[in-house]
């Protein structure tokens, strides 16, 4: 199953989209000889698929199916031939299949600069004298935060500031987002 925004669109469903797109592409052009020449060809690659226990048998049965569409879409409008653009009902597959591609591509695409983001990340281990290390956790009590986290923010906000060795960070929270429902700073103790 693929999730894309909170909706699944599972193996099967692609298949189909991809049989129906796969025809329709094919048949763009093709009169009603055509198009049942080629639905002739599709039904019997299917069973030869299917007597030879194929797992694509299924896909070349659902690109069957659209041919059977089209055939009776053509002959019923009296269409000199099939012309996806007319083909209000592919449109629609189209148009709903392209939305999911789109969401997926995008889903894809934050997993990873996210996957990017945790490849560039670093540990470093931080050696602190004893009154730097008792600031630092009487300093992260008071905030409600760990001490891992009062040096990592300011880290990702440290700019130059000027020459000499001279680094400014501007004033940041340090507290962890808030989730829907949560109510005040988390806390490491």
């Amino acid at each position: 199953m693929h999730q894309t925004g909170g909706e699944f669109m599972d193996d099967d469903a692609i298949g189909l989209a991809f049989a129906r797109v796969s025809v329709q592409d094919a048949a763009e052009g093709k009169d009603w000889d055509g198009l049942a020449a080629a639905f002739t060809d599709a039904r019997a690659r299917e069973q030869r698929l299917r007597e030879e226990g194929k797992p694509l048998a299924s896909r070349a049965g659902q690109q069957v199916v659209e041919w059977q569409r089209l055939i009776g879409l053509v002959a019923e409008l009296e269409w000199p031939a099939y012309e996806l653009a007319l083909d209000e009902q592919a449109q629609a597959w189209r148009t709903e299949h392209d939305a999911w591609v789109a969401q997926a591509r995008e889903q894809a695409g934050r997993l990873l600069r996210k996957r990017l983001g945790r490849a560039q990340e670093a540990e470093l281990p931080v050696h602190l004298s004893g009154d730097g290390w008792r600031r630092l956790q009487t300093l992260s009590r008071q905030l409600g935060v760990g001490p891992d986290r009062v040096l990592e923010v300011p880290a990702e906000h440290v700019q130059a500031a000027g020459g000499e060795g001279l680094v400014q960070v501007p004033a940041v929270s340090v507290a962890y987002p808030l989730q829907p429902g949560e109510q005040g700073a988390g806390s490491w103790r």
